[in-house]
C-alpha cells in the first residue's frame, strides 16, 4: 500500500510539472487538468493547455534528476495517461489541486530553465491561427479626403517665358554639340545635330497649334465680352464724354465682380486709369481758371467760392491737386490787399492807371509807379498790374546792377583797401536795394548771386 502511495505521489508530481511547464510557456491562460480544477473556474479549450511532447520530455527529465533513481524507475513503468486518471479517481487517495494562473507561484522552474529562448516563438503561430482573419480597409476616410481634395484642386503651373526659355534650350543643344566637336567626337557631334535639325517640321506644328489656340481664346473672349456688352459700353461712353472718375470706377469695379475673366478685367482696368488721367487733366484746367481769378481779376470772393465747390468735387484728389494749399493761397492773396486800395477803384478807373504806370517809368518816377502798381492788383485788372511790376522791376534792377558792375571795376582798380572796400559796399547797398523792393522780380536769382559774388570779393 505503501508503495502504491509513493507511486501515485510521484506521477502527481510529474504531472504537476508538465502542466504547469506548459502553462507558464503558452500565449494563451491556462487551466489545470479537469480532475484538479475547482468549480468555480472557467475551463479552457483542451488545445490551450497542450504543450509541446519536447517540452513535456524535458520537464519530466527535470523532475527525475530531482525525485532520484526511485522517481525514474516509476516513470519508466507508467505509460497510459488514462490508467493515472483512474488511480486518481480511487475515493481512498487525495490529490493536489494546481490552481490555473496563481501569483505565488515560483519565478522560474527547474523545467522551465530547460526550454530554450529558440522554442518560444514556435508557440506564437498557434494563437494566431486561432484569431478570426481581418481584412484591412482600402483607404480611411481622412485618406479618402485629401485624396478628393487633391483631385479637386487645380494644377499649379509655373510660367515660362518663350523669349527666354526656347532660345535658351537651342543654344545649350547648339553649344553641347560645339563641345563635343572640340572634344575630338565629331561623327557624335554630326549626329546631335541631325536628330536637332529634324525638328523643324514640329516647329511648324507648334505654330500651327498655337494659331488654333488663339482662335479658341479670341472665340472665348468675344463670347464673354458679347456677354458683358451692355456695361461694356457704358464704360467706354462715359470716358469718351469725360465723366467723373467715381462714375467710371464704379462701373468698372461693378464689372470685376462679375469675375468676366482676365480680358475684361484688364479691360476694365484700364478703363479706370483712363477716367483718371482725364479727372485729374480736367481738374488742373480748372484750378487754373480758380487762380486766374485771384491772382489776374482780384476777384477773391468768387475765386474762394469756386475752390471750395472744387474740392467737394475732387475731394479723392487732394495729394494730387493740393486743394487746401490753393485755398490758403488764395486767402493770402485776398489779406495783402487793404479795404483802402478795394475803396479806391470804386470811384476810379484802372484803365487809366494802368496807362499812367508806363508814363511814370519813363519819367524814372520809379516810387510812384510802384505805389500805383500795387495799388492796381486790388482792381480787375490785376494781371495787367502784375505785369508791369516785372516791367517796373526789370528797369529798376538793370540800372542797379550797371551801377554795381561800374562800381567793381572801380575796385579791381583800387590799390587803397579802404576804398576798395567802400566801394565793394556801395555796389553790394544798390543789389540789394533791388532785392528789397522788388522781392518778387523774376530775376531776382541772379540778382543774389551777385551780391553773394561781391560780398565774397569784400571779404
Amino acid at each position: 500500500m505503501k508503495k502504491k502511495l509513493n507511486l501515485l505521489k510521484i506521477l502527481t508530481a510529474v504531472s504537476a510539472a508538465t502542466f504547469f511547464d506548459a502553462c507558464t510557456q503558452a500565449p494563451a491562460p491556462c487551466v489545470a487538468p479537469e480532475s484538479a480544477v475547482p468549480e468555480n473556474v472557467e475551463q479552457q479549450p483542451a488545445a490551450q493547455t497542450s504543450a509541446p511532447a519536447a517540452q513535456q520530455t524535458s520537464a519530466q527529465s527535470a523532475v527525475q534528476t530531482a525525485a532520484g533513481p526511485a522517481v525514474e524507475s516509476a516513470t519508466q513503468t507508467f505509460v497510459p495517461v488514462s490508467s493515472t486518471e483512474e488511480i486518481l479517481a480511487q475515493p481512498q487517495q487525495t490529490t493536489q489541486q494546481v490552481p490555473a494562473q496563481s501569483s505565488t507561484a515560483p519565478a522560474a522552474t527547474t523545467a522551465q530553465r530547460a526550454v530554450q529562448p529558440a522554442e518560444q516563438p514556435s508557440l506564437q503561430p498557434a494563437a494566431q491561427a486561432q484569431q478570426p482573419a481581418q481584412t484591412k480597409p482600402s483607404a480611411t476616410v481622412p485618406e479618402q479626403q485629401q485624396a478628393e481634395q487633391s483631385e479637386s484642386k487645380p494644377l499649379t503651373l509655373v510660367p515660362v517665358d518663350p523669349y527666354t526659355a526656347v532660345p535658351n534650350i537651342i543654344s545649350d543643344i547648339l553649344n553641347y554639340a560645339d563641345t563635343m566637336f572640340k572634344q575630338g567626337n565629331i561623327d557624335g557631334a554630326v549626329a546631335y545635330l541631325q536628330r536637332f535639325r529634324v525638328l523643324k517640321p514640329l516647329w511648324n506644328e507648334w505654330v500651327d497649334r498655337a494659331d488654333s489656340l488663339l482662335n479658341v481664346f479670341g472665340m472665348s473672349n468675344a463670347e464673354r465680352a458679347k456677354q458683358f456688352e451692355p456695361l461694356i459700353l457704358e464704360i467706354k461712353n462715359m470716358n469718351r464724354v469725360n465723366a467723373a472718375y467715381s462714375l467710371v470706377a464704379e462701373a468698372a469695379d461693378s464689372l470685376i465682380a462679375l469675375a468676366p475673366g482676365d480680358s475684361l478685367i484688364n479691360f476694365a482696368k484700364q478703363q479706370k486709369d483712363i477716367a483718371y488721367k482725364n479727372t485729374i487733366g480736367k481738374a488742373l484746367n480748372e484750378k487754373t481758371a480758380i487762380l486766374a481769378l485771384a491772382e489776374g481779376k482780384a476777384l477773391f470772393d468768387e475765386a474762394l467760392k469756386k475752390a471750395n465747390e472744387f474740392k467737394m468735387r475732387y475731394r479723392d484728389f487732394e495729394n494730387e491737386l493740393q486743394i487746401d494749399k490753393m485755398i490758403g493761397y488764395i486767402q493770402r492773396l485776398e489779406n495783402s490787399i487793404s479795404d483802402e486800395d478795394k475803396k479806391y477803384w470804386e470811384k476810379n478807373d484802372p484803365e487809366k492807371a494802368l496807362a499812367e504806370v508806363d508814363t511814370l517809368i519813363e519819367k524814372k518816377s520809379y516810387a510812384k509807379a510802384k505805389v500805383l502798381v500795387e495799388r492796381l492788383k486790388a482792381s480787375k485788372l490785376r494781371q495787367q498790374a502784375a505785369e508791369k511790376y516785372q516791367k517796373l522791376a526789370d528797369v529798376v534792377c538793370t540800372e542797379k546792377r550797371k551801377y554795381a558792375s561800374q562800381q567793381y571795376a572801380k575796385a579791381t582798380k583800387q590799390k587803397n583797401a579802404e576804398k576798395k572796400k567802400q566801394i565793394l559796399q556801395e555796389a553790394i547797398g544798390a543789389l540789394n536795394a533791388c532785392s528789397d523792393e522788388y522781392p518778387e522780380y523774376e530775376k531776382i536769382k541772379t540778382v543774389m548771386d551777385n551780391i553773394i559774388f561781391l560780398k565774397k570779393e569784400l571779404d
